[in-house]
């Protein structure tokens, strides 16, 4: 009996329709058996043949039925445990619903405070990058300004730097200027009082005695200003730069000139006529309206070369 309640429920279903079809031939031979012994004559032998007929209908039915009782409570206790694991599994799904939902509405929050986690990021990444434009702009802004200090504290030091004769200008000299000037009377004079015309003044008499020019008459640095009997200047009216004064000389003169350009050194040249013991000073840097008194005693053939005051440059704004 153990083998029937372990019987699936289509196994089952097959049992039970067979105790059915079992019970209809139980009865239809129980029912020959009734009309044969009916008919019969008692005591024959037809007679004990439907009796014989009668009892196995009998007892066909009466497995028939056990059978159909049974399957069929076979049959309801596998479907009563199909309800309950179909409510189990309801039951299941049903708390996994209202998990999924718990979840779901985590997952909104979650995501809402995410959306406004990003619009604040967002709201901060403009910011910052504002920030950084306006600290880039300034950063600018303050290396322009520092690029022009250092451009007015470059300019504040060449200006106060003093004048310098570099090696290759003094070659460059020696290597220009022909031998057959060789000789030629050359005064350098410098503003009285100008520790650095001296200084200038004196390095370009050293490269302009070593080149060949000037002889051993020659007094070498000549202090120029007020009194002086090289040249007198108004106390308002000081030279600037260099000037080359020529007397009876004129191309010697324009081949120093040049030569001296040609090096880097700028220089500006004034002729006076050999009859002229007075004239304006009207080329060059010289101050407007400057004048100069040059003693008649300068020898004729003689070239001066004036150092004046370092000339000032531009302020930078």
């Amino acid at each position: 009996m153990g083998y029937f309640w372990l019987l699936s429920k289509p196994a089952t279903n097959n049992w039970l329709d067979g105790s059915e079809v079992a019970l209809l031939i139980g009865g239809l031979v129980l029912l020959v058996g009734l009309i044969g012994e009916h008919r019969a004559s008692e005591g024959s032998t037809w007679y004990k043949r439907f009796a014989l007929l009668i009892t196995i209908g009998c007892g066909i039915e009466f497995l028939a039925d056990g059978g159909v009782f049974m399957f069929s409570k076979q049959l309801q206790n596998i479907s009563d445990a199909e309800v309950v694991t179909a409510e189990n599994d309801a039951s299941l799904a049903q708390k996994a619903a209202i998990d999924a939902s718990n979840r779901a509405t985590d997952a909104f929050g979650k995501a809402k405070d995410a959306s406004v986690n990003a619009t604040s990021a967002f709201n901060k990444a403009a910011s910052a990058e504002k920030e950084a434009g306006e600290n880039k702009l300034e950063a600018g802004e303050l290396q322009l300004r520092a690029e022009k200090e250092a451009a007015k504290r470059v300019a504040i030091e060449q200006q106060l730097a003093w004048r310098t004769f570099t090696k290759e200008q003094e070659k460059h000299l020696a290597f220009r200027l022909p031998s057959r000037f060789a000789g030629t009377t050359l005064i350098v004079a410098n503003v009285m009082g100008d520790a650095e015309g001296r200084s200038y003044a004196g390095a370009l008499w050293d490269a302009l005695s070593k080149a060949g020019w000037g002889n051993s008459e020659n007094p070498g640095l000549k202090g120029t200003g007020i009194g002086n009997p090289r040249a007198l200047f108004e106390p308002a009216a000081v030279p600037e730069g260099l000037e080359i004064i020529e007397r009876g000389k004129p191309e010697a003169a324009l081949l120093l000139r040049k030569t001296m350009l040609d090096s880097g050194i700028e220089v500006n040249m004034i002729s006076i006529p050999l009859s002229t013991s007075n004239f304006i000073l009207s080329e060059g840097r010289m101050s407007p309206g400057m004048t100069a008194d040059l003693d008649a005693s300068i020898p004729i053939n003689t070239l001066e070369l004036l150092v004046g005051v370092k000339p000032h440059a531009t302020p930078l704004k």
